[in-house]
């Protein structure tokens, strides 16, 4: 059985980085949120801020909102500082995951659109 180049274990994705497209460190990923049900991963817990985990901030990204970059081996977020720094943080509890609205709200809160400046051919390889 031959495995795809594309399948990855869960601490190969805790602690990468995430980028913006200006290439400023917006933070790393610290948790991945997977779909019992389907065993899809549906969002990044991406922690922002702080030092060395102090006074960090955490926000629900939508998994399909983040490309990983080969080159840069980091994952590109198509959003800026300022917006996620301002996005509704994960409470110390964590949210209600299987709340609906939250989700749709989590899906909608930023692109996965990549602005033509930039090069979508490397963000994908």
């Amino acid at each position: 059985m031959t495995q795809s180049k594309h399948i990855v274990t869960s601490d190969k994705i805790i602690g990468v980085k995430v980028k913006n497209l200006a290439d400023e460190k917006l933070g790393e990923i610290d948790k991945l949120v997977i779909d019992r049900e389907n065993g899809q991963v549906c969002y990044a817990a991406v922690g922002i801020g702080g030092f060395l985990g102090i006074r960090e901030k955490h926000i629900a990204v939508a998994w399909h909102a983040l490309i990983y970059d080969t080159t840069q081996k980091c994952f590109i977020l198509n959003a800026d500082k300022s917006k996620l720094q301002s996005a509704k943080g994960i409470e110390e509890g964590w949210s209600d995951w299987a709340n609906e609205a939250w989700a749709e709200d989590i899906k909608q809160q930023f692109s996965t659109q990549v602005p033509k400046k930039s090069n979508p051919k490397k963000l994908l390889q």
